[in-house]
């Protein structure tokens, strides 16, 4: 695919799917850091001639930071270090080497096996700084290096899925709500256990059209895909949240463009020996590396027991309803559920919980879905159910009477582990019910 044709893809794919206007594009969508640093020291960059028998070669230079644009570092780091590409897949890159220049840089952290890159330093810097990489601006080729950068938490998901897609049965598919509330780990045992076969393509902040966009493309044409297990957020059809920067960074990521570059290299996928927790073990895969949503256990944003304050702000949150319901998911949800039924595969919608505290508020959620649509919710999916052989669906949450405690639940709609860990078993036990339905015709 040429970077013209993937440039017209992407931007198809953000009309078609974004649901609404998306603003201006910001071309540090999917980047973390942004900082505006004044240049100290510049290495002279290497050319692709000079990089060899590398294809690509990093610059790097040292910084003052200025100002911190969006993002965080640490109060002690005022100056660091940044590597830039000048050489690129064969290819020189220009790079400004002025000193005393302010500039925003958009940063990512170094990636794995970053020094073994073919780099050029300053004559004159200061090697015990903190370093970083130039992120990747959304345009021209992606280095090799940063393939697998898709952006914040779901680099790692999909690193996952890059590793295992060979053998993958089940697929998680939601917004953080499943992520966390789903544990990948207690699904499809005995199997699951020795064999990794269940992954978690959850999407933090995703809508619906992105996530049937991952869907569509990267897991439907899966060769041993059995099942989907999606969870429907409560405000999933409320057209008032359905902002789509989260997609459109994906889009503008390094691993979606090399993915649009290299597409018909990974389609069909090659078939692979089933690689079990021994094999990866060797390549320093783990079951908390494949399954944890997170990369560290967040802490619980209120105190255990809840306290008035804490049940006081829960109820602010959900004072008022502000929702509108999303026709247009809702036709990208059945169509995609449809694509999948049709190729065999079986689907799970449910909805996740939301903290028990609901049941006393005006509103479904956080997000201030109403009582109205939310009903519409639960009313279309347990049609698509009985209209649908293959799906099945199930509303876990029941407006907070779902049977969680104060104590299951991280904040006011992501679950602690002992939470996911109910939900999971629920889940599995509806899982094995309708194999056997399907098994025996009932379905």
């Amino acid at each position: 695919m040429s970077r013209l044709s993937s440039l017209l893809t992407s931007l198809l794919l953000i009309a078609l799917l974004g649901g609404c206007g998306s603003g201006d594009e910001d071309p540090y969508a999917h980047v973390e850091l942004v900082v505006k640093a004044r240049r100290v020291a510049a290495a002279k960059p290497l050319n692709a001639e000079e990089a060899k028998p590398y294809d690509e070669a990093l610059a790097w230079h040292q910084y003052d930071l200025v100002e911190i644009v969006k993002g965080d570092l640490p109060k002690k780091v005022k100056s660091f270090l940044v590597g830039h590409w000048s050489v690129i897949k064969e290819e020189d890159r220009m790079v400004d080497t002025g000193l005393g220049a302010t500039v925003t840089l958009p940063l990512v952290p170094p990636f794995p096996g970053y020094a073994d890159v073919k780099s050029s330093v300053p004559d004159d810097y200061n090697d015990e700084l903190p370093r970083f990489i130039e992120a990747y601006k959304g345009s021209g080729a992606v280095p090799k290096q940063m393939r697998l950068d898709y952006g914040s938490n779901f680099s790692r998901l999909m690193s996952v899925y890059w590793e295992l897609r060979p053998q993958v049965k089940m697929v998680i598919m939601g917004n953080s709500h499943a992520g966390v509330g789903v544990a990948p780990r207690l699904l499809m045992l005995p199997e699951n256990a020795e064999t990794p076969c269940v992954i978690n393509l959850a999407a933090a902040g995703s809508h619906i059209p992105y996530q049937c966009l991952l869907l569509r493309e990267y897991v439907k044409d899966l060769p041993k895909l059995e099942w989907i297990v999606w969870g429907i957020s409560t405000r999933s059809f409320n057209k008032e949240r359905s902002l789509n920067h989260r997609q459109n960074s994906f889009l503008m990521s390094p691993g979606r463009k090399w993915d649009e570059e290299h597409w018909a290299e990974f389609w069909p996928v090659k078939e692979e020996p089933p690689k079990t927790f021994a094999d990866l073990g060797v390549k320093g895969w783990t079951p908390e590396t494949i399954w944890e949503y997170w990369s560290a256990k967040k802490k619980r944003t209120f105190p255990v027991p809840i306290d008035e304050a804490t049940q006081t702000r829960f109820l602010k949150m959900m004072s008022k309803e502000e929702s509108v319901w999303w026709d247009e998911a809702w036709a990208e949800l059945e169509a995609t559920v449809k694509l999948f039924t049709d190729k065999g595969v079986k689907v799970l919608l449910f909805t996740p919980p939301t903290h028990p505290i609901s049941t006393e508020a005006v509103a479904v959620d956080a997000d201030r879905t109403s009582r109205a649509d939310h009903q519409k919710l639960l009313d279309s999916m347990a049609a698509l159910d009985a209209a649908q052989p293959k799906v099945w669906f199930h509303d876990y949450n029941k407006a907070g009477h779902h049977g969680l405690e104060h104590e299951d639940f991280y904040d006011v709609d992501h679950l602690w582990p002992s939470g996911s860990e109910k939900l999971t078993k629920q889940l599995d036990e509806w899982i094995r019910q309708a194999d056997g339905e399907v098994a025996s015709g009932a379905k």
